[in-house]
């Protein structure tokens, strides 16, 4: 266990975090640039105005932490705990990436999200509503009850995810790969008289 109880400098660089809990803390004004973050719990941690770049985050708890007015760019989740996240309080620039993590009823709100991957994900009850989806990877991802609106999906990738619900009539789908079990769910939406 490390000794670090907080972030006490503006600047953090190329820096290692293990076994840390920052539950319920708050902190603002600070930059981590090239950090990774391991098995560390930032569950109801506020971050504001801060900035996280080419940073990693892996098997550690976020779940309802705040990000207002901060910046995620070329952040990674890996194998995290992520509920309940606003991420439409960050501000540009703003990339990310989640692989096998739990990102379940977090908001992507209006965010521009184009190329990023959720591999292997939860991510159930996410609104995406508004938001820039295209050529987005969700290989292996459980979309159960996410909310698709005015959302832009060409070229997005749902062939190997499962569970969405898709209405084509509010979205917008070009080339979107989906597969051939998920595509009937498509037609729920559409006025047809189906004959068995």
């Amino acid at each position: 266990m490390s000794e670090l109880k907080s972030f006490d400098e503006d600047e953090y660089i190329e820096e290692n975090f293990t076994d840390l809990d920052f539950s319920g803390m708050s902190f603002s004004n600070i930059e981590f640039d090239g950090c990774t973050f391991e098995n560390c719990t930032f569950h109801k941690t506020h971050f504001e105005h801060c900035r996280f770049v080419e940073s990693h985050f892996k098997m550690c708890d976020l779940s309802l932490m705040h990000v207002n007015g901060s910046v995620f760019n070329d952040v990674t989740l890996d194998e995290c705990k992520a509920i309940g996240i606003n991420y439409s309080e960050l501000i540009l620039p703003f990339e990310m990436n989640f692989h096998n993590s739990n990102i379940n009823l977090s908001s992507f709100y209006r965010l521009e999200l184009k190329h990023a991957k959720f591999l292997n994900c939860s991510i159930q009850e996410v609104d995406f509503v508004e938001t820039n989806l295209e050529k987005v990877d969700f290989s292996g991802s459980d979309l159960l009850n996410a909310v698709f609106d005015s959302t832009n999906l060409k070229m997005t990738d749902l062939s190997e995810a499962s569970n969405y619900l898709i209405d084509p009539q509010k979205n917008f789908l070009k080339k979107t790969k989906v597969s051939t079990e998920e595509a009937t769910s498509f037609l729920q939406f559409l006025d047809l008289n189906i004959v068995k």
